[in-house]
């Protein structure tokens, strides 16, 4: 049996995927392993590659005695933009020690750390090649700096796998303007007719073109969304906003447009990042140039294209459905904001 080093309560084993952590039901502290601390807050969390920065500081001894070992810990403090974190550090096994809260704080302070194209994260970011940079100078599409993930997105994976297959299958029939309005969101869905296709809608697509610039976003976004989210989560979130983004459309188009696409349900992916992640820098190219700029800007610019075009509208982009499930992303969201994994651990 190990002990908490604050209070001296019993530590209870909290399983992951992969190991265990120990937590204390008293002062809500958590003690990880070396290898689990990577696994439950990522690859930015690693000791190892703090050593010799200018904004870890190592070699004080602690009060503190390791769950572990027994033996006095070592203090690690991190400091970046006014926030500040004293961590506890086992030497022998690489264990830490946090007390309750540090453990967002680490998060926070690691990934904004990240974002510094020439800081010391520079080995886990995005690298950008001559194949990305034409990639974003004929799609403009946005490309993360660094922003990685616990675990594997399964299920965004999934509906990237699910979305293709049924774009093949769309290729594949005889009479393919037929067959994918029968799946998808038409007008008459608002008098209650053909109403799977509130759900269908968002697995077809209407091009080639379409269909990669959808599941790009997805790949980019919906990764850091499901970590937080949970998978089973993850999933209603995304119908869920892809509804009801059709359900605006539905309601409020006054033309004869069908619906394909998953970007009412991606939208509602945007929506969430710019709650959960908005100082996360995204790459763009602009007129030739490379531009970092945070992901909040690039968010609130697109969805406000999304309004503003629907003064000129002519009925060829479900805008309202880009409004409704970015909107729907947003709310979802916001109760993740001040998400932390320390306070999952006491449940």
């Amino acid at each position: 049996m190990i002990r908490c080093p604050r209070c001296f309560d019993a530590l209870r084993p909290v399983p992951l995927e992969q190991g265990a952590v120990y937590s204390c039901t008293h002062c809500s502290g958590v003690f990880a392993p070396a290898e689990e601390c990577t696994d439950l807050l990522g690859p930015l969390v690693d000791v190892d590659t703090w050593r010799g920065t200018d904004w870890a500081t190592f070699g004080r001894q602690s009060r503190l005695k390791s769950p572990k070992t027994g033996q006095l810990m070592e203090h690690v403090e991190i400091s970046w933009e006014g926030k500040t974190v004293e961590l506890d550090l086992c030497p022998q096994t690489g264990g830490m020690w946090f007390d309750a809260g540090e453990m967002k704080t680490v998060s926070e302070i690691t990934r904004s750390l990240a974002q510094e194209q020439d800081g010391d994260f520079t080995d886990v970011q995005t690298k950008f090649g001559a194949r990305s940079y034409l990639l974003q100078l004929f799609m403009n599409l946005p490309i993360e700096l660094c922003n990685p993930v616990r675990k594997k997105p399964i299920v965004t994976h999934m509906l990237i796998a699910l979305c293709c297959v049924a774009f093949l299958w769309q290729l594949s029939v005889d009479n393919i303007e037929a067959s994918t309005r029968t799946f998808a969101l038409v007008p008459e869905a608002a008098q209650g007719k053909q109403i799977w296709g509130l759900v269908t809608y968002m697995f077809m697509h209407g091009g080639w073109a379409h269909i990669f610039g959808n599941m790009f976003m997805l790949y980019v976004f919906g990764d850091n969304i499901e970590d937080v989210l949970g998978r089973k989560t993850f999933l209603m979130f995304y119908l869920a906003c892809g509804v009801a983004g059709a359900i605006l459309q539905v309601a409020f188009q006054t033309g004869t447009l069908m619906v394909v696409g998953a970007s009412g349900a991606i939208a509602g992916v945007m929506g969430a990042y710019l709650v959960l992640f908005p100082k996360v820098k995204v790459r763009m190219v602009f007129f030739f140039i490379p531009l970092f700029l945070k992901v909040r800007y690039y968010l609130i610019f697109w969805i406000a294209l999304n309004f503003f075009g629907l003064m000129g509208d002519d009925g060829s982009v479900a805008l309202l459905c880009h409004i409704g499930g970015f909107l729907c992303g947003l709310a979802l969201a916001l109760p993740y904001r001040n998400y932390d994994i320390q306070n999952q651990l006491q449940a």
